[in-house]
Formats: C-alpha cells, sequence, structure tokens
C-alpha cells in the first residue's frame, strides 16, 4: 500500500508539474503573439508619421501661398485634408506599463480595422497586476467584447470609450459603448451562446473571475442605450499567489 500511495503521490505530483509548464508556455505564447502584434501596429503608425511628416512641409508652403493669394477655399481644403491624415494616424499607447500598452494597441488597432475610433483616458497605468496574463485577459475581453457588438451591429456612434482610473484605494477599469436596444434585457445573465454570441457574453466569467481574484467586483449597466461596465479592483489586497 505505501508502495502504491508513493506511486501516485509521484504521478499527481507529476501532473501538476507538467500542467503548470504547460500553463507557463500558454502564458509565453500568449504574450509573444501579443507584442508581435503590437510592434506590427506600431511600425505601421510610425511608417505612416513618416510618410505625413515629409508631406507637411511642402503642404505649410502651399497654405502660406495661397493665403497671400486670398485664395482662402482652396487654403481650407488642404488644412481639411491635412485633419484626415492626422486622425487616420491613431493613437500609440506609451504608459509606464508595458503590458498595458501592448494590450490597448493591439485592441485600437483591432476596433480600426472594423472602422470603430477608441477613445482613451489612462490615468491609472495598472502596476497593480503582478501577474500578465490577467491584464491581458481583463483588458482584451473588456474591449474585445464591445468591438465584437459595434462591428456585428449597425449603432450610428460606434465609438468605444475606455478609461482606467483611481478611486480612493481602488481601481476602476470603464468601458462605455452605444447599443441599438437592450442587451441586458435580450441576455441578462450576459451567457454565452450561438443565439446571443456577440452580445457582450463572450469573456464576461473571465471578467469576473479575476475582479474577484483581486477582492473586487464588476458592475455593468444599461444608460440611455449605452452599455457600460466597471470593473474595480482593491489596491491593498493583491493576491499572494499570482
Amino acid at each position: 500500500m505505501i508502495v502504491i500511495a508513493g506511486i501516485v503521490w509521484f504521478m499527481i505530483a507529476r501532473i501538476n508539474k507538467d500542467n503548470e509548464i504547460k500553463t507557463k508556455l500558454l502564458l509565453s505564447e500568449q504574450k509573444a503573439n501579443l507584442y508581435k502584434q503590437n510592434i506590427i501596429s506600431s511600425n505601421s503608425q510610425i511608417e505612416t508619421i513618416k510618410l505625413l511628416k515629409h508631406d507637411m512641409k511642402n503642404n505649410i508652403s502651399c497654405i502660406d501661398a495661397l493665403i497671400e493669394e486670398e485664395n482662402y477655399d482652396e487654403a481650407h481644403n488642404i488644412c481639411h485634408s491635412l485633419t484626415n491624415k492626422y486622425t487616420s494616424i491613431g493613437t500609440i499607447v506609451n504608459t509606464e506599463n508595458y503590458l498595458l500598452n501592448a494590450v490597448l494597441n493591439v485592441e485600437i488597432e483591432k476596433a480600426k480595422s472594423y472602422g470603430i475610433p477608441v477613445k482613451l483616458s489612462i490615468t491609472n497605468d495598472l502596476k497593480m497586476f503582478k501577474n500578465s496574463s490577467d491584464i491581458i485577459s481583463l483588458i482584451g475581453n473588456i474591449l474585445d467584447n464591445a468591438i465584437s457588438y459595434l462591428s456585428k451591429n449597425k449603432v450610428k456612434n460606434n465609438e468605444i470609450n475606455f478609461s482606467t482610473g483611481y478611486e480612493g484605494s481602488y481601481s476602476v477599469i470603464k468601458c462605455r459603448n452605444n447599443i441599438l436596444d437592450s442587451v441586458l434585457f435580450n441576455n441578462p445573465s450576459l451567457k454565452t451562446d450561438k443565439k446571443d454570441k456577440d452580445n457582450h457574453g463572450k469573456g464576461i466569467t473571465i471578467i469576473n473571475s479575476i475582479a474577484h481574484k483581486y477582492n473586487g467586483d464588476v458592475i455593468i449597466k444599461e444608460r440611455n442605450k449605452e452599455f457600460i461596465i466597471t470593473v474595480i479592483l482593491d489596491n491593498r489586497s493583491l493576491p499572494e499567489s499570482l
């Protein structure tokens, strides 16, 4: 019996070790893919900026000459064209948290591919996350839900508003986007199924589990045809084992 118990204990320990290794490899792969996507999107934006700077000098000279000739309409048209170019560049997120930068830049680029603008207000760089998979999963799922909904539904104002901040000893993450009809009325538990998988159901379980891990909470509500998800995390009681 002692020998059998020893063999069983060894097998359980081996399985746990294998699972731990697999988890670490999965996380490494996830981070590697995230960094790769972030580098690609950042390089694309840098190239766009280079082209814009190259044309800027000539455009300013043209505008100056047109103003001297009192050809204000044409000068206005060039200014309008430059404004559109600036808008197309987008924003490269650059906080002191490299993981937050990576996941936000990737999600912004993803939203941009669907013609969805993302407005950011980052006053908390979320350094409280000691586990890189938590911040990637939490932010990624929050923004993926909004992008998924807006890409499937023709909402007039399809802008996503995403913010991070502090409220006392708590970190607060908030994401807002307009909706056509009440998501909570049609799917109050926000379950993911084949009939309703695009209505903010994806990843809600993961978001809740990460919030609870940090002794926090998730508040989901609707107001004036706007879907709002708020994640509150307690900075004072971080998980001991991450």
